[in-house]
């Protein structure tokens, strides 16, 4: 109702305007000017066409102005398709541990993205004369655009025995190789991916690392900083955020033994997060 109210008075005025510009005009130049100041030095005929030119040029500067609000909205509404059509949401819901005997070296000849512990030396890090690495593949539910390769940026693990409290937290921070390849990424269902990546420690962090995760009591807190690609150049820049535990009646210690992963899952008393980034176009 509102807006019909204003395109009432909007169409009242300008049908008021166009009708009695001619008539004031006409009265105008009827009447006896008092000084010789405002007398005119036109004809009615080229005062009125002068009047008429200044309203057409109004009325195109209004019409103009509608027009690129209308193209704002317009793009406006085509961005948010394309972020609805193209962007993904993913929550981690298990990780498997390997642990690994061999040295990782050649990060640019692995087709698994490659992250070392932040204080580590880049340069001795490439060479991994006396690191140690073990491997994660993280399994994601996702929603939304259906992604192919994940960039790995960083990752925040806190490993705690939660027998004996927070005071024995161990943090590890992971950051990724300049050379290290995206990961392709393997579809088990159709809202659940999984992909790995391998992590280089110095030896008795990766030994301390590993003896946490073999603990029945230990919960592992994980920070994963990626980027999802999807199969048409448009990529979601994500943090996913969770806490979990070891499965129930799993026997880490025999799966250690048997170079078996030590899985892991969500707990109960934390929900998965997933913070969004936004979404950016691939150059090619």
């Amino acid at each position: 109702m509102k807006k019909k109210k204003k395109i009432y008075s909007l169409i009242s005025i300008t049908i008021f305007i166009i009708l009695a510009t001619p008539f004031f005009i006409n009265i105008l130049f009827k009447t006896n000017s008092f000084n010789e100041l405002f007398v005119a030095e036109w004809t009615a005929g080229e005062a009125l066409m002068y009047t008429i030119t200044s309203l057409s040029v109004l009325a195109t500067s209004c019409i103009a102005y509608i027009a690129v609000n209308q193209n704002k909205k317009l793009l406006d509404i085509e961005e948010r398709n394309l972020i609805k059509n193209n962007s993904t949401l993913a929550h981690i819901i298990g990780l498997e541990v390997k642990d690994s005997k061999n040295v990782l070296c050649n990060a640019p000849l692995y087709n698994e993205q490659i992250l070392y512990d932040k204080s580590l030396d880049y340069n001795k890090a490439k060479s991994a004369p006396d690191y140690r690495n073990f491997s994660i593949i993280f399994n994601l539910s996702f929603s939304g655009s259906y992604p192919t390769k994940v960039d790995i940026k960083n990752v925040l693990i806190i490993t705690n025995d939660t027998s004996k409290g927070k005071e024995n937290n161990k943090v590890y921070e992971f950051i990724k190789f300049i050379e290290s390849k995206t990961t392709s990424i393997v579809a088990i269902s159709n809202n659940i991916i999984r992909f790995e990546a391998h992590f280089l420690l110095s030896s008795d962090d990766k030994k301390c690392f590993i003896e946490n995760i073999k603990n029945k009591d230990t919960e592992i807190s994980i920070d994963l900083d990626l980027e999802l690609i999807n199969n048409i150049s448009y990529s979601s820049k994500i943090k996913c955020r969770s806490n979990l535990s070891t499965k129930i009646n799993y026997n880490k210690i025999e799966c250690i033994s048997n170079d078996k992963p030590i899985q892991y899952t969500v707990t109960e008393t934390f929900k998965p997060m997933c913070f969004w980034k936004g979404i950016h176009i691939i150059k090619n």
